[in-house]
């Protein structure tokens, strides 16, 4: 497996910093989770505070540094991706379904 860190410019002017993780194979390196460093004063009365992005989604961390939000990223790609497994296997299983009740049909 070849994951990999990398920091790039923030996509968002209020995330101070971005850390992408990426998924090398090949030519293909799809981002599977940020964590990103955002700043505003008003957000829970402190300056900065990190957050994560899973699939478009942004959510909180409870990280007070970089590598605790880059765990706590993992943790939710991991929930996150057992959830994608299990639909993708109720999707194949209907798949299945409908292929057994046509094959019945065509007898």
């Amino acid at each position: 497996m070849r994951l990999q860190w990398e920091e790039v410019t923030p996509e968002q002017t209020d995330w101070k910093r971005q850390i992408n993780l990426k998924y090398r194979e090949g030519f293909l390196e799809p981002v599977l989770g940020s964590v990103v460093l955002y700043d505003d004063d008003s957000l829970y009365d402190v300056e900065e505070t990190w957050q994560c992005v899973v699939d478009g989604s942004i959510g909180y961390l409870n990280a007070d540094t970089e590598d605790a939000a880059k765990n706590e990223l993992l943790e939710k790609l991991e929930n996150h991706f057992e959830t994608e497994i299990e639909r993708c296997n109720d999707i194949l299983s209907s798949i299945m379904d409908l292929i057994c009740k046509e094959q019945e049909e065509q007898i």
